[in-house]
């Protein structure tokens, strides 16, 4: 009776929420069992938990759960990984790194990377920004431009992704710089010396479209009230803006 059992597995997570260790070990184990019919409403039942954070075994089982042939369920498995991250769990910050540095395994970091974009960003999520920028240097297109769009979402939080879209936008690629570009959106008054002048540089670009995001991030961040702003970019961001 699938009633009967998504009442049980909502227990089995209350019991685990309250921190019964077996609760966990019976989560974890429900999760690895590929022929158990409701392993999606696991994944569901510990994401509607936020204050539960997650014994190791049932981390772990999630990161496992990221593979899953069900694509849903793999994208709930990331959305609670990145909400325990979220909330400073090393175990699953390591659990949701792992796709990232991984060849074989780019779909899964594609997967994780997007749902990334989705969430909120807090500062504990800042630990995956080296292994995000592995993935920006991959030769992925597709996952390079996910890995940009997770950068610029985690901008407000790390300083360290900044140099990380500068290298992504000078590529080669349109589609990647744009994205790179378009990440310092968030920077506001964190954004750094070194990106302001790569900021100022864009404005006298060739290209048309790298031009237009520049002037862009010139608006959203208003760059033009920064100190170390050139008085000459000032002029060209406010006469491109009007």
């Amino acid at each position: 009776d699938s009633s009967y059992r998504e009442e049980a597995v909502s227990e089995l997570r209350g019991l685990a929420a309250a921190g019964v260790p077996e609760a966990d070990q019976k989560l974890a184990a429900l999760l690895q069992d590929r022929a158990f019919p409701l392993r999606k409403h696991v994944v569901l039942e510990l994401s509607a938990s936020p204050k539960y954070e997650g014994g190791d075994e049932v981390v772990k089982a999630l990161g496992s759960t990221m593979n899953d042939g069900d694509e849903d369920l793999a994208t709930e498995a990331s959305k609670v990984l990145i909400r325990m991250a979220a909330n400073e769990a090393p175990e699953a910050l390591q659990q949701l790194t792992r796709p990232l540095l991984d060849e074989g395994r780019r779909a899964v970091a594609w997967r994780v990377l997007h749902t990334l974009t989705q969430e909120s960003a807090t500062p504990a999520l800042a630990g995956a920004v080296p292994a995000i920028g592995v993935a920006l240097g991959s030769d992925d297109l597709p996952l390079q431009v996910v890995a940009a769009q997770a950068l610029g979402k985690l901008a407000p939080v790390s300083v360290e992704v900044q140099p990380l879209l500068v290298s992504a936008g000078r590529s080669e690629h349109k589609e990647l710089r744009a994205t790179a570009i378009c990440g310092f959106f968030l920077c506001g008054s964190g954004t750094t010396a070194e990106s302001f002048s790569f900021l100022e540089g864009l404005l006298e670009d060739e290209e048309l479209y790298v031009r237009t995001a520049a002037v862009h991030v010139f608006g959203r961040i208003g760059l033009w009230t920064a100190s170390h702003v050139s008085p000459e970019a000032t002029k060209r961001a406010q006469q491109a803006l009007l």
